[in-house]
């Protein structure tokens, strides 16, 4: 019913007309679907056909859809998603199908763009079918009713290409905020993998005392482009998070010590995996510029090692496992490939 807005020992409820929004004090099981590692904000919010169907544990059955919204993304798009996996349980009402709750997730629902009123259109939607319970058709301009549908959503804070959004939707959202490890703790992270991984493969003293210096770079170089290198409209890609950096360890995580002896080696080796995960995804000449004078600035900074941007631009080391000779179930070998 409507009314104000009560609050109870369960969760918290929001009004508005005759629909109810329920917000539950325990999330959902599929909360763990948004867990992540980049410092984002997560909302959850239920649009409630039946009272506590979102608390009725296991034997209540669930389906999903997912959807990544973009600068471009609009709210046709949007409902057309959300309809496409509902079904018809009377004259005007929809619901997840075979009478499952549906969640709804959504990522980056902060990147589109903003409207000549300041609106986002997309948002709006959402911000009416939290509030109103339901979207009006598109074709017949009929109010239809959307039960047992949950919406889960996940931003980045705004810069970049990303917007902030209005309080009439946030005001919905239970919000849970992750932020992003601070870089002391990423680099005790992976100097343990790597110290264990090094010990493990019996690598020489020499190579071991360098798996800090590795880690280092790597941690350094992920800092400086998420902070430097933003995500626009025009480079939504430039988006860096920790699957990233755990790409370029696991690369040189690839390498044996009978083919990795040198410590010039390991150093070529880092280039090419900070090459592979980052340089590749640069769209300009001055970013890859800029990219090449910080490569050459942390190598010699954690290496003392010095090293030419323009070898960098120009003689790069590749490295790979497809030179390798091998027979079924053998291991190939992960080594630089020379001129």
């Amino acid at each position: 019913g409507g009314g104000r807005a009560s609050r109870s020992r369960r969760g918290s409820v929001a009004a508005s007309g005759s629909n109810a929004v329920r917000i539950p004090a325990r999330s959902p099981t599929p909360m763990s679907v948004a867990a992540g590692g980049r410092d984002s904000q997560f909302g959850l919010y239920d649009v409630a056909g039946s009272a506590g169907a979102a608390g009725a544990g296991g034997s209540q059955r669930y389906d999903s859809v997912r959807t990544s919204f973009s600068a471009q993304t609009d709210s046709m798009r949007t409902q057309m998603i959300l309809e496409s996996r509902l079904e018809k349980r009377g004259r005007h009402a929809f619901g997840g199908p075979g009478g499952k709750h549906l969640i709804m997730f959504v990522d980056d629902i902060n990147l589109p763009q903003p409207d000549d009123y300041g609106s986002m259109p997309p948002l709006e939607l959402l911000r009416q079918l939290i509030s109103q319970g339901g979207l009006y058709s598109r074709h017949k301009h009929q109010w239809k009713n959307i039960e047992d549908v949950n919406l889960l959503a996940a931003c980045a804070p705004p810069g970049g290409g990303r917007n902030q959004m209005t309080q009439r939707l946030t005001r919905h959202f239970f919000k849970l905020c992750l932020p992003m490890p601070s870089e002391q703790n990423l680099q005790h992270i992976f100097c343990s993998i790597l110290d264990g991984w090094m010990a493990l493969q019996n690598f020489p003293v020499d190579i071991r005392a360098s798996s800090r210096s590795i880690v280092f770079t790597c941690v350094d170089m992920f800092s400086h482009l998420r902070h430097d290198l933003l995500p626009t409209p025009a480079k939504s890609h430039y988006t860096f998070s920790l699957r990233d950096l755990s790409k370029v360890v696991q690369g040189v995580l690839q390498v044996s010590s009978r083919t990795t002896d040198t410590k010039t080696r390991v150093i070529r080796l880092v280039i090419h995996e900070a090459s592979r995960v980052f340089h590749d995804r640069l769209v300009d000449d001055t970013d890859k510029m800029y990219f090449h004078e910080l490569l050459s600035h942390l190598i010699n900074k954690n290496f003392s090692y010095l090293i030419d941007k323009e070898d960098l631009r120009t003689r790069a080391p590749i490295f790979g496992d497809y030179m390798s000779k091998v027979g079924i179930g053998d291991q190939r070998s992960y080594v630089e490939m020379d001129d």
